[in-house]
């Protein structure tokens, strides 16, 4: 909200991606170095780059359950 100049209900329903660059926290560890996945939101182009500094980019499809929690306080 403050990086982006967004009230609350903005934010929340804005675009979120997910990094898998780290060990999970949760039995096997599992770890997915350069892994990103980008709602589908996203523009294609964003993606693009983010594939051009080497990363794998895996689309969020809009009507899946999203990976990533939100909770807001105001």
């Amino acid at each position: 909200m403050f990086a982006f100049g967004m009230d609350a209900q903005a934010a929340v329903e804005s675009a979120r991606f997910y990094s898998y660059s780290y060990p999970d926290s949760c039995a096997p560890h599992a770890y997915y170095p350069g892994l990103l996945k980008l709602e589908a939101p996203f523009p294609e182009s964003t993606a693009d780059l983010l594939r051009q500094k080497g990363h794998t980019v895996e689309r969020w499809p809009v009507d899946e359950w999203p990976r990533t929690g939100v909770c807001i306080a105001i």
